[in-house]
């Protein structure tokens, strides 16, 4: 981005006068020191550029730092004045856009012209945000009748904004070394335009813009990191800015080149000898100087090109990566809310993105409890399954003999008969509700029991009728130790022992494991007490 220099506003201006000082057979380059002028000294200013005339050498030129009203009036003469139309130039271009310009006005003895310069700036954190300065300058060349006393002097004053040092550029370019250039100033005064010129480095000034388009497109493409979107799309239209201000400088000064080279043609008439070869060299320095800035100029069109695709580009990855995020979104909205046809704005996209989270942060944690309920369940059916097959296994009968005659006779004693209950004790107290299961007369018929055998006893009061009415040939009494554990169930046999152990080996629930290997030791004592 082009910025100005902003001019202090203390009522004064620097004046310098530059001259060739002759010392008997050689000549030398003479630099006055800064001289500051306030208003109530305006007047003193004609009398000291009359006071440096008389050592000049033929030639003054009078750099001024500082634009004020009073100017004009002080830059006065008894014949000539400062023309308004200068004045008036820097005033535009503090309040206009940039690439301004006062096209050059010829006379008989006067050349006016105003043009902008562009330079780098010396700061580095402007130099690499591609921003640049602008420098308006303004010339009055005086060829002759400025002072009534040296009406052959003349007196070039070039006026520029307060604290540009446009006087160290000259004494620079006007070096010991480069005499040769003030010389030929000397002899013709209108090469003061093409030694002005020379201070608008054109070929610097699109190198370092080549330069921080090849930066930009480092970050529009990924090579490096990149700013925000919003942040690049901002450095991008103002560096394009940038590119645009210099185009337009650029065919301003080509217009004031071709201009200035128009208005040399007339001078030809009037110009005889060495003075006319030296204009014919000028004239052929502006083609030059014109075929110069012609090629920038199409190169300024590449380089501005090069900024709208590389605007284009970043705009076009934002919008299919945007599409991409809001094609997830759909998906989302699909998979969750059985939307199938959504149309979002990109300012929406969070405030969706914030409910599609929650959204799916509710369903992976409703999920993950419906799956562990699930597999609780499953787990649970299968340590249910599992038991009801060790369960089976351990229902085996084995027939033993009845040894403790006293403890049958107190446990029945304890059990009154009951004519409707079924003559299994075992099934009645393993399973008072069977559910799938075989109740004793069930187990029984089954397994080919005689039918006297599944008859409800006869009511019998005797002692020895109440032991033997539980004497069944296929119900299992155990003696009083054996009896408190579990001694309901019948005793497997040997193998059916084996196999319990084997599958308790490999069962997960290990309590239900520990229950049923302590009913296979049970089973395994009893076959030891009765065998």
């Amino acid at each position: 981005m082009v910025r100005k220099r902003n001019s202090k506003k203390d009522n004064f201006v620097k004046i310098r006068i530059s001259s060739i000082v002759s010392n008997g057979f050689t000549e030398s380059m003479q630099f006055s020191q800064p001289v500051e002028f306030g208003e109530e000294h305006a007047l003193d200013i004609a009398q000291y550029i009359k006071e440096s005339a008389p050592k000049s050498g033929g030639l003054l030129i009078v750099t001024i730092e500082g634009i004020t009203p009073w100017l004009r009036s002080a830059l006065h003469s008894e014949q000539k004045s400062l023309p308004e139309g200068l004045l008036e130039f820097f005033g535009r271009c503090k309040r206009d856009s940039y690439g301004k310009a006062l096209l050059p006005t010829f006379s008989e003895s006067d050349i006016e012209f105003a043009i902008e310069h562009l330079d780098k700036p010396n700061d580095e954190k402007r130099y690499e945000s591609g921003q640049i300065v602008s420098t308006p300058l303004a010339t009055w060349c005086c060829v002759r009748d400025f002072l009534p006393a040296l009406p052959d002097l003349s007196v070039i004053f070039i006026i520029s904004d307060q604290n540009i040092s446009i006087h160290g550029k000259l004494a620079q370019y006007y070096s010991e070394a480069n005499l040769c250039r003030f010389e030929r100033l000397k002899l013709l005064p209108h090469w003061i335009f093409v030694d002005l010129f020379s201070f608008m480095e054109w070929e610097k000034i699109w190198s370092t813009t080549v330069s921080h388009i090849s930066g930009l497109r480092d970050e529009v493409y990924g090579d490096k990191a990149a700013l925000p979107i919003l942040e690049q799309t901002r450095a991008l239209h103002r560096y394009k800015e940038t590119i645009i201000v210099q185009k337009e400088c650029l065919r301003v000064h080509l217009a004031v080149v071709s201009a200035y080279k128009t208005g040399l043609e007339p001078l030809k008439k009037h110009c005889h000898g060495p003075e006319l070869s030296n204009l014919n060299l000028l004239i052929a320095k502006m083609v030059s100087i014109e075929g110069y800035l012609a090629y920038h100029q199409s190169s300024s069109e590449r380089h501005l090109r090069a900024m709208e695709d590389l605007l284009g580009i970043a705009l076009s990855l934002e919008t299919v990566k945007q599409g991409l995020q809001f094609k997830r979104l759909n998906y989302l909205a699909m998979a969750i809310f059985g939307m199938n046809n959504t149309t979002l704005k990109p300012e929406s996209y969070g405030y969706y993105a914030m409910l599609a989270l929650l959204g799916t942060i509710f369903v992976a944690f409703s999920f993950g409890k419906v799956f562990s309920w699930c597999e609780g369940y499953y787990a649970r059916k299968a340590r249910a399954k599992e038991a009801r097959v060790l369960d089976e296994e351990s229902s085996g009968s084995y027939s033993v003999p009845l040894k403790d005659h006293h403890n049958q006779r107190q446990r029945s004693k304890n059990c009154p008969h009951h004519p409707e209950r079924s003559t299994s004790i075992i099934a009645e107290k393993l399973w008072p509700n069977p559910r799938g299961r075989d109740s004793g007369i069930q187990w029984k018929q089954r397994n080919g029991i005689p039918a006297a055998a599944l008859q409800t006893p006869a009511p019998v009061t005797s002692e020895i009728d109440l032991i033997n009415q539980h004497r069944d040939s296929i119900d299992i009494f155990f003696p009083s130790s054996v009896k408190a554990s579990n001694s309901h169930r019948r005793t497997r046999s040997a193998s059916q022992i084996k196999a319990a152990r084997s599958r308790i080996e490999r069962s997960r629930d290990r309590r239900l494991a520990d229950r049923q290997w302590r009913y296979c030791e049970i089973d395994e004592k009893r076959r030891s007490e009765f065998h």
